[in-house]
């Protein structure tokens, strides 16, 4: 029975990236996720019952060597791992981390925005930067769109698989839709990757990060100050904070309310195409 178990855990390791991806987690967060759960899993070869796993969690929490952000990473992936293993909830006596305080994100003006996409060498990681700012998405949200996600008609993009799972609507601007106008991969992907996959998010977070040396930028400028800065000035723009929370795919509304930051030197805008003033050169027809 124990060699079963044992074997049973390590047959659902192998699969457990895929359960992640269908999660809508960033390949980057699957890579830690997997190896904090091998980690585990190597301490109890014998198989992982509720409470070794309590054990493990306790062990873990109370130790000064692994900090309270390692105790965050190995109880979110341990979640995501007993959820496909049990379709279940952790055991109650597994402690929950201690959520760190809550920083105000950064929104970026429109000249930053276009002087940052200027300096991105590659078209196809330009226009999913892009995506990122002129709709909101997640990094791995806009790597993963196909062009059936795409309804210009109804100026709207439909994301399938967003983070934490589930599906959502964003925004599809006349600029940003003529910006993703190059005709269909045999995939379907919006931006094909190497073989059936669609582009791996590593390649445009090196691009992106190459873009901010190049226009010396600090490393606080990140790729997701692209989504805040949609939502910041979708806020201006009079958009509801109920409205954004939906555009955005939070669950909470307080997640929502961290965007609530003042944008120093920004007038309000009147429209919601914030790709039209980038300056940004079409695509090849």
């Amino acid at each position: 029975m124990q060699s079963s178990m044992k074997s049973a855990d390590q047959t659902c390791l192998h699969s457990f990236p895929a359960y992640l991806r269908s999660r809508g987690l960033a390949e980057t967060s699957i890579r830690h996720y997997r190896c904090q759960v091998q980690r585990c899993l190597r301490h109890h070869d014998q198989g992982l019952s509720d409470a070794a796993l309590i054990a493990w969690c306790l062990a873990l929490a109370g130790s000064r060597r692994s900090g309270s952000s390692i105790y965050r990473l190995t109880y979110q992936a341990l979640q995501h791992w007993w959820r496909s293993r049990h379709q279940a909830a952790l055991p109650a006596g597994c402690p929950r981390p201690r959520r760190p305080p809550e920083r105000p994100g950064r929104a970026l003006a429109p000249a930053v925005i276009a002087a940052l996409l200027a300096e991105v060498a590659s078209p196809a990681h330009r226009r999913i930067l892009a995506v990122c700012y002129g709709s909101g998405l997640r990094l791995g949200e806009a790597c993963r769109l196909r062009f059936e996600d795409l309804a210009p008609d109804r100026q709207a993009l439909f994301v399938q698989r967003q983070k934490g799972g589930g599906s959502r609507w964003s925004l599809l601007s006349p600029a940003l839709h003529g910006l993703l106008a190059p005709p269909p991969s045999a995939t379907g992907w919006l931006f094909p990757g190497s073989g059936e996959a669609p582009i791996r998010t590593e390649a445009v977070a090196q691009a992106f990060r190459r873009a901010r040396t190049r226009l010396g930028c600090d490393r606080s400028l990140t790729i997701h100050c692209l989504r805040h800065s949609f939502a910041t000035q979708m806020l201006q723009a009079g958009v509801t904070i109920e409205d954004l929370r939906r555009l955005l795919g939070h669950r909470s509304l307080e997640t929502t309310a961290l965007y609530l930051t003042p944008m120093h030197g920004r007038t309000p805008v009147d429209q919601v195409d914030l790709i039209a003033g980038l300056g940004l050169a079409q695509p090849r027809k």
